[in-house]
């Protein structure tokens, strides 16, 4: 017995890219999956839609895919272009204020833009093989989630079954008594 909620994450590195996938899903008659990813993973949809269908039969599945660069990744893609504009404007703006010239390259780098993440290569036979493996890593932990509530929800059920089947013994002679005494108090009143 498999449980309609889960969830279930996965991840797989390749060349300094980290990728994540993370699937949950509530109950719903229907198969419904949305798809939330980075523009670079588009082409790698429809393999989602297809590994997920292959795995889940109905619900309301959201799957989340991410990626992220790794420290030493992230620090060679600079902008090199802008953060040379940037230190010559601190310079300029030193000199009219009558400072040193020391521009502080670190400060400058902490600017949004001057330095961004390493963006994932999609085209890379590498990157595609990440992207499932992560994938198929977040559909295992999924499915060992709605195993897991599966069997607990099943023992609740059984239990509560064995409930139902004990009170129903000691309810049927208690019936059987109640019919006889309502059937000889409408006999007495006839009478």
């Amino acid at each position: 017995m498999l449980s309609m909620t889960g969830f279930g994450k996965g991840e797989a590195e390749f060349d300094g890219i980290r990728v994540t996938a993370e699937i949950s899903s509530v109950n719903r008659k229907q198969f419904e999956l949305r798809v939330s990813a980075p523009s670079e993973f588009s082409e790698f949809e429809p393999l989602a839609r297809r590994l997920v269908a292959e795995a889940v039969s109905r619900g309301s599945i959201q799957l989340k895919i991410g990626s992220s660069a790794s420290a030493a990744t992230a620090g060679n893609v600079v902008d090199a272009g802008f953060l040379a504009a940037l230190i010559e404007a601190a310079c300029r703006a030193r000199r009219e204020a009558g400072l040193d010239h020391a521009v502080q390259v670190e400060q400058l780098m902490m600017i949004p833009g001057v330095v961004a993440a390493a963006r994932p290569d999609a085209q890379s036979p590498g990157m595609a093989a990440a992207y499932e493996q992560a994938l198929r890593a977040a559909l295992d932990g999924y499915r060992e989630m709605r195993e897991h509530e599966g069997a607990a929800l099943k023992n609740d059920l059984e239990s509560r079954e064995r409930l139902l089947e004990s009170l129903l013994a000691e309810i049927e002679p208690l019936a059987a008594e109640m019919n006889a005494g309502i059937k000889a108090r409408l006999l007495a009143r006839l009478e």
